[in-house]
């Protein structure tokens, strides 16, 4: 239903954003800017969501809800595996029930995580909509990074905005992969 491309076009694209980011974070690592615990662990937490999405471009018949639920295992192995969950938001006595009460940090997390993911999901299929988004939302991350001094976030979304810019090349204007 969100097909606007027309002709057959690959529907593999992941694959080079996953080519792209372990490239990327391949090289952090070995340059001493990413702990290669890091790094695995960010590939790991990102594989079940990937996965999901190859096999919906592979089959066409993985329903949107087994997709979300995808994206929330992903998310909760991001909050295990690398410690990554919201601790604040800035609102008086929630900030304080965050980091009393981890599990709600944690599911807080996840829905968030999850939510975004399933977002782009839903702006993917047309030319350079999902990737275009993307690209301006890691150059907005990477510059709060950089003002708050967090060079592994930083570089995770450097490397994240380079393999989404790659992607871009073959997707926006004609659609050569999706």
């Amino acid at each position: 239903p969100q097909k606007f491309h027309l002709g057959i076009t690959p529907r593999v694209g992941g694959i080079t954003l996953l080519c792209g980011l372990m490239g990327g974070a391949v090289i952090a690592s070995s340059k001493g800017i990413l702990p290669s615990s890091l790094v695995w662990n960010w590939l790991a937490a990102l594989s079940p969501v990937f996965l999901a999405g190859l096999a919906e471009d592979l089959t066409k018949v993985i329903l949107p809800g087994w997709r979300l639920l995808a994206s929330f295992v992903s998310a909760g192995l991001g909050c295990w595996l690398l410690g990554a969950t919201i601790n604040r938001l800035d609102v008086a006595n929630l900030n304080t029930l965050l980091v009393t009460v981890p599990v709600l940090a944690i599911a807080i997390t996840i829905i968030a995580v999850a939510g975004i993911c399933h977002a782009f999901n839903l702006i993917d299929g047309y030319n350079g909509l999902a990737g275009g988004v993307a690209a301006m939302v890691l150059c907005a991350l990477s510059y709060v990074c950089f003002q708050v001094d967090d060079r592994q976030l930083l570089s995770i979304c450097l490397i994240t905005g380079a393999a989404v810019l790659g992607f871009l090349v073959w997707n926006y204007p004609r659609g050569l992969i999706f």
